[in-house]
This record gives C-alpha cells, sequence and structure tokens, in this order.
C-alpha cells in the first residue's frame, strides 16, 4: 500500500515545535502568494500579501530568484514562479 503524501501532513502545523522552521513556512508563502496572483507581483505586493516585512520579503525573493524558482521581469521587476517548480512537483 503507497502513502498518500497529501494525507501525510498535518493539519495544522504545531509552530511551538522545535522542529519547526519559520523561515521555510514564509518562503512557502512567498511562493503560494505568488502562485496564487494572476500577473507578476512586485516586492511591496507580496509582502502585502505575505504578512513578511518588506526586508525579509525582499530576501526570500532574491534567495528564491538565485536559486531558479522564481524569474524577474527585468523592466517591470516582478516576480513569477519558475519551471524548476514544475521539475520539483514531476515527481509527484
Amino acid at each position: 500500500m503507497q502513502l498518500d503524501v497529501r494525507d501525510a501532513r498535518p493539519k495544522s502545523p504545531d509552530k511551538e515545535s522545535g522542529l519547526f522552521v519559520a523561515s521555510v513556512e514564509k518562503a512557502f508563502r512567498v511562493l503560494d502568494a505568488i502562485s496564487d496572483a494572476k500577473t507578476e507581483l512586485g516586492l511591496s505586493e507580496i509582502a502585502a500579501r505575505t504578512g513578511i516585512g518588506k526586508s525579509a520579503a525582499q530576501r526570500f525573493l532574491y534567495t528564491l530568484h538565485a536559486l531558479g524558482y522564481l524569474n524577474q521581469d527585468n523592466t517591470s521587476k516582478g516576480y513569477r514562479l519558475s519551471s524548476k517548480l514544475l521539475a520539483l512537483s514531476g515527481s509527484y
């Protein structure tokens, strides 16, 4: 019998646990916000949608972009998900 990973996720994470990594949760909030958007989002929009301060949001965006998970438009400076995320989800 194969485990469905969607069922293995906790319904509400125990954020008080010493095992919980808040930075990872924030990075996924950034990815979720961009994923939910119909268009590219800028830094201020991402910070507002995620509830993360602009300085921290900028660091998450820089890191995710440097790792190849986000694309940034050179003109508008807006962010969108990259195709690299498809590679991650492809194994699912």
